[in-house]
């Protein structure tokens, strides 16, 4: 009897282990577009805008290994910032100048190219629902 507790306690203290492990890595935010990832660096430091915008030349356009395009930024007091964002590898390793607001060289999070399971969003907005209703840390 006392073996086949250890056993359940010993599967029940690896299986809370492992998802302390493996849960917080399928809660970090997904980027899927440079305007998701800009906007998550843009809100993290603590920049007010209303609206983000991208351009790219022709040449910027056609080069498949290099990811660069201009980017103006409406900050809510009504100003237009320009800066741009510039990728070495597409989609990844990428970097944002918006010297206006004081952001120099901010390295951007990575696009992150699969899909994420349905039932992850769902579970993602409950947890930051449940984080706003509880408030601030003490």
């Amino acid at each position: 009897m006392r073996v086949r507790a250890a056993c359940w306690s010993v599967a029940i203290i690896g299986s809370a282990a492992l998802a302390a492990l493996i849960v917080p890595w399928w809660l970090q935010p997904v980027f899927r577009t440079h305007d998701e990832s800009v906007r998550h660096v843009l809100q993290q430091r603590g920049v007010a805008f209303r609206g983000l915008g991208f351009t790219q030349s022709y040449e910027e356009y056609q080069t498949l290994r290099v990811y660069s395009a201009s980017i103006t930024v409406e900050l809510v007091d009504g100003r237009q910032v320009h800066g741009w964002i510039g990728c070495e590898n597409r989609d990844r390793d990428c970097f944002l100048e918006l010297r206006a607001v004081g952001i120099v060289g901010q390295r951007l999070p990575d696009i992150t190219p699969r899909r994420a399971l349905p039932w992850l969003g769902a579970l993602r907005r409950r947890w930051e629902a449940l984080g706003a209703a509880l408030g601030p840390a003490p």
